[in-house]
């Protein structure tokens, strides 16, 4: 018996032809992490302070990297989006990705810096912009205990 689309190779073994699709599945966000630096001199008040965040992205065959951020603080209990944060710089190696962004001093001046922050990954590949993958939170304390770890800010 033959299959369709198949041919016979050298001594007679079947080989099925090369003609399968993958479909792409929801990408994926994993071992997100987050560190700072400052901005601009060394305290907060003379730029602001530079908030990295590394991660792995699985595309599952939708693309490259084209996740959207989120950055939120608690304010009464509710999960509240900053106004504006600048995305810096972005690289990626494998499936490793960096993203750095830019906490300024207008930030500093206009919110409670000791609320708790947090970012939100949605997932999404360059390819199939209809799919997005299960969205991640990784909650970071708050901005001053990023520019003094000895500070404690409750989540």
């Amino acid at each position: 018996m033959v299959l369709k689309g198949s041919k016979r190779g050298i001594k007679g073994d079947l080989v099925i032809s090369n003609s399968i699709k993958i479909l792409p599945s929801k990408p994926e966000v994993r071992n997100v992490t987050i560190s700072s630096r400052f901005a601009w001199g060394h305290d907060v008040p003379k730029g602001g302070l530079f908030v990295i965040v590394k991660y792995d992205f699985i595309h599952n065959n939708t693309g490259n990297d084209q996740s959207i951020f989120q950055w939120q603080y608690k304010e009464y209990g509710t999960w509240k989006d900053f106004n504006s944060i600048e995305i810096t710089d972005s690289k990626k190696l494998q499936l490793s990705v960096t993203k750095e962004f830019l906490f300024s001093i207008q930030i500093f001046n206009s919110y409670n810096t000791y609320a708790p922050i947090r970012v939100r990954i949605t997932p999404k590949g360059s390819k199939k912009q209809s799919i997005t993958g299960t969205v991640v939170e990784k909650d970071m304390g708050c901005l001053r205990q990023l520019t003094n770890p000895k500070l404690i800010c409750s989540l």
